[in-house]
């Protein structure tokens, strides 16, 4: 009894570590210590689950939680920041893979499922909710996986009927579902093609995603992720299982409609996979009309600016860039001009993912503005240096409904003053469309690799 009740604190104040730790996180002051104390909320509840009476397997326990920390050590160390969203559907693949395994297992042999009695019970239905939202969470973050690693087109993959086939697909899941809770045994054959039809709506889902579309996918299969475990947490009537479950799900749900609503995207069309495709754009070579800028000339240009607004794009995390933004921003604060980062929320692969790559580089809060701010600052801006951006500062894609990219956050580009565009080459960016403000008379381009670009301006700089 006594032992039962450390448990049930232990969880009671993993719980607290686990919101505090989220808490200060969110926050520009402390997300260091919101780390660690979610490092030692996990470490808690895992400890106090080995106090539980009829603990069997240890050996495997113990080796599993060996491994999961070798892989985890070795994911922050090695793992590019830039490839954030990578990791991050990795750790929802894995997440949402053994919440199903666990979940299969117990439909099958839990012993409520084995008295003979109908299987429509609670360790039945959550069981099989938990195995349709880990699967999906394991199959859809896996093609993303592939996506981001170019084995699958960056523009999606879409094909005729697909809402149709997907709606069908979920149907027959939930129908199949029906039949496993109306028996009396087990069917572990039906299970499995309940498991499989799950898993092949996780990839119709995610195989359309292109561009603006590719976060309300990774937060919904981290919403489903998150919700897997919290099945799991019902199975076992688990506490700690059930809060945290809930506490990721929830937040990636809100996350997707928020997105969703923002991108102006139907929730009902994200769940069936029904993002738009995007279209082929025509040969860069018919984009050649643009103003070239050599460094030297940006170099005087900045260093006899007032403010400077610095827009860095997904570019600037796959050249491994951010560290000398921060370089350039300290060399032109030595001069006297201002410098602040413009963070757009879907610059990036994910929400918060040029966030973390500024932070890495040591960019101080203070000097970061929300999209918003930023344009009511773009007419006291001398010069706006876009790093690796494209499709964040397209000036048409908020004004068809019809292309993919509808209702991405507006910059107020007629603003600025001066656009300088630092990126590699004149390749459409992530939705795969030509950007006219490159035409633009304000707008002057340096074509080039993105670290030795800045690295020779910052030279520039000092030099003159």
């Amino acid at each position: 009894m006594i032992t039962r009740a450390i448990i049930e604190f232990s969880y009671l104040l993993s719980s607290f570590l686990f919101l505090q730790g989220l808490h200060d996180l969110s926050s520009t002051r402390n997300p260091r210590r919101g780390n660690y104390l979610l490092g030692f909320g996990l470490f808690l509840a895992i400890a106090s689950t080995f106090l539980q009476e009829k603990m069997n397997n240890l050996g495997w326990i113990l080796a599993s939680i060996i491994l999961g920390i070798v892989i985890g050590i070795l994911s922050a160390r090695k793992v590019r920041i830039s490839n954030s969203p990578i990791i991050l559907s990795f750790f929802n693949a894995v997440g949402g893979l053994s919440a199903a395994m666990i979940s299969f297992l117990e439909f099958n042999y839990h012993p409520l499922m084995l008295k003979g009695t109908i299987l429509l019970n609670q360790q039945g239905v959550f069981s099989l909710l938990s195995i349709l939202t880990g699967t999906v969470a394991f199959s859809g973050s896996v093609v993303n996986i592939f996506r981001y690693n170019r084995i699958f087109p960056e523009s999606g993959i879409s094909f005729p009927f697909q809402r149709i086939l997907n709606f069908l697909v979920l149907l027959n899941s939930f129908i199949i579902a029906g039949f496993l809770l109306s028996k009396t045994e087990p069917d572990r054959h039906l299970l499995l093609l309940f498991t499989i039809l799950s898993a092949i709506y996780g990839i119709f889902f995610c195989l359309p995603l292109s561009g603006v579309d590719s976060p309300i996918g990774i937060s919904f299969l981290n919403s489903f992720a998150g919700l897997s475990t919290a099945f799991c947490g019902f199975i076992f009537e688990n506490q700690i299982l059930i809060f945290t479950g809930v506490l990721v799900g929830a937040s990636g749900f809100i996350m997707t409609i928020l997105l969703a609503r923002n991108l102006k995207r139907s929730l009902g069309n994200v769940l069936l996979g029904g993002f738009q495709n995007v279209p082929m754009s025509k040969n860069e070579s018919e984009d050649k009309n643009y103003a070239e800028l050599r460094t030297e000339d940006l170099a005087v240009l900045l260093k006899y600016s007032r403010k400077i607004l610095i827009l860095p794009g997904y570019g600037v995390g796959a050249a491994q860039a951010h560290f000398f933004c921060k370089d350039l921003e300290e060399t032109l604060k030595d001069f006297g001009v201002e410098v602040k980062y413009i963070i757009h929320p879907l610059a990036g692969r994910m929400p918060g993912h040029i966030n973390i790559l500024l932070s890495e580089a040591k960019v101080s809060y203070d000097s970061l503005i929300e999209l918003e701010d930023a344009n009511h600052e773009f007419n006291s801006t001398d010069v706006v240096l876009a790093i690796g951006a494209n499709d964040i500062i397209n000036p048409v894609l908020t004004d068809d409904s019809k292309n993919p990219l509808y209702g991405i956050p507006r910059l107020h580009l007629n603003e600025i003053q001066n656009l300088v565009v630092i990126k590699r080459s004149l390749h459409p960016g992530f939705a795969n469309l030509n950007n006219p403000i490159f035409q633009d008379p304000k707008t002057h381009l340096i074509l080039g690799n993105i670290k030795t670009t800045l690295i020779k301006l910052i030279s520039d700089i000092k030099k003159n």
